[in-house]
């Protein structure tokens, strides 16, 4: 969906680049520059009213392999889960996912995986056995990362 040609708002444009910006630069920086309406702007963007009518495009992603989440609710808990291993994907590629990427149902990095503010456990580089745990909120945003 995209954001609003009338008047908009910095949370419009997060919410359509599915981050966690915090601010215009932060947008500018994360932005897709071909979801741009030439109506109202282009690259460089120097403003607010340039992300009118902007529809965030997908990314190129990283699959990430996680175990199923933690009863507790707890990197601790979520440390020892051992099965119910499913793929998704995060962006920005490349190495280990990280807090503030974000984690995608689709390797076209376009949906938005609904992690509900759960802990998952993850495999270090996608494989062996060093793991460490990920926080993934309600709109797919990594935070609190903890090695096992």
């Amino acid at each position: 969906m995209a954001v609003g040609t009338g008047a908009i708002s910095l949370q419009d444009v997060v919410n359509e680049i599915a981050g966690a910006q915090t601010s215009l630069q932060d947008c500018v920086d994360d932005h897709q520059a071909g979801g741009l309406d030439p109506t109202y702007g282009s690259t460089p963007v120097t403003s607010l009213a340039e992300f009118r009518g902007y529809a965030d495009t997908c990314r190129t992603t990283t699959s990430l392999n996680f175990y199923a989440t933690s009863s507790s609710g707890s990197s601790i808990g979520a440390c020892s889960l051992g099965s119910g291993e499913t793929t998704k994907y995060f962006a920005p590629a490349g190495g280990d996912v990280n807090n503030g990427d974000v984690v995608y149902n689709d390797a076209g990095g376009c949906t938005p995986f609904n992690g509900a503010n759960q802990y998952y456990r993850v495999r270090a580089n996608g494989a062996g056995t060093i793991f460490f745990t990920i926080r993934i909120s309600s709109t797919g945003i990594v935070s609190s990362k903890f090695f096992c």
